[in-house]
């Protein structure tokens, strides 16, 4: 049995994983990436990937491996052209008239056929991961896919994105359609291939108003956490920045809230026992490259906040890269005495 399942029935057991824990700053990472070429090869490499997704483990002895990927690869795979520029991010070049042409059998092919590579790697790492160990796969939300579409780079605003659903209603209707399809299939290839845990990525949901957020966010992971309810595996939803609409969200159909790091941890509680979810998240990342002294406080005041209550821990976003490794192992090591 997964240790999450204990999680999820509040055996009080610790169980820690860190977003993006395996990149840039573990140096078997480098190394490996190197060998990948370019990025995106290395997500498409089983081998390699699979690779990438156990280093952590092998290093820290975390509970649970997140498979090595990105969020963009759904947009690759329905055709949009994706590249990756070092210290730029992601670029993407879309003729959104074809796009919305998309039909449902093919997204589902698409999906399935492209992103084969993705379900290869969650094989090979399900066969070489222990078998308490629970295994991630993940996709980025809605919103965040359409933002990256639409704007086709990252942006701090994200005006282009708003402005299209203002604008085209016809198009953001289809484009709304396309995108949830294709997240739910490719979430529901990824339980198929070994996944225990699926998480939804909304990194950018902060940035709407509370009417945007609404439409842009709850409604979309309620038609896509719908398309999932059969599947056997538990689901974790970050909306990250959603703030006051988290009462609303956690109304969903899912079983893990993930704090970001602008949340309150004093909420947690509310979202255990009024909605039932478990909880996770919520150290800031820039607080491992602090001394150990104040690094040790920020631990116990989450420790605190969640001891009568099912929480994961992890960070409120993901680990940023030159974080110090003892800081990490400092982590873990506390939180594994606690």
């Amino acid at each position: 049995m997964y240790k999450i399942d204990n999680i999820i029935n509040n055996n009080k057991e610790s169980f820690i994983w860190l977003m993006r824990q395996a990149g840039r700053y573990l140096p078997e990472y480098r190394q490996t990436r190197k060998e990948a070429g370019s990025f995106l090869d290395l997500c498409y490499n089983p081998e390699l990937a699979s690779k990438v997704t156990i280093q952590p483990i092998d290093r820290f002895g975390f509970d649970a491996a997140i498979i090595f990927s990105d969020i963009l690869v759904i947009l690759d795979a329905l055709g949009a052209e994706v590249t990756f520029t070092e210290n730029i991010g992601p670029e993407i070049k879309v003729d959104i008239n074809e796009f919305v042409k998309l039909d449902d059998k093919t997204i589902e092919e698409l999906i399935t056929e492209k992103l084969e590579p993705v379900y290869q790697a969650i094989r090979l790492t399900r066969a070489n991961l222990d078998q308490d160990k629970s295994l991630i796969g993940f996709s980025g939300a809605f919103w965040t896919l359409l933002a990256y579409l639409i704007e086709g780079r990252g942006s701090k605003t994200y005006h282009n994105a708003k402005i299209f659903t203002y604008n085209n209603p016809t198009e953001f209707k289809r484009v709304k359609n396309i995108l949830c399809k294709a997240i739910a299939i490719h979430l529901r290839n990824q339980v198929v291939a070994g996944c225990d845990i699926i998480k939804i990525f909304d990194s950018w949901a902060g940035i709407l108003t509370p009417d945007q957020m609404k439409e842009l966010v709850i409604e979309p992971y309620k038609i896509i956490l719908a398309e999932l309810k059969d599947v056997d595996a538990k689901k974790i939803c970050f909306p990250r920045g959603i703030g006051s609409l988290y009462s609303e969200f956690c109304k969903l159909d899912f079983d893990i809230f993930a704090l970001d790091y602008t949340a309150d941890i004093n909420i947690a509680n509310k979202i255990a026992n009024e909605y039932g979810k478990v909880t996770q998240g919520n150290l800031d990342p820039a607080i491992l490259f602090a001394n150990q002294e104040i690094l040790g406080k920020e631990l116990d005041k989450i420790l605190e906040a969640t001891k009568d209550i099912p929480h994961i821990f992890n960070l409120g976003h993901g680990i940023m890269p030159k974080t110090p490794i003892e800081n990490v192992e400092f982590m873990v090591e506390k939180l594994r005495g606690a």
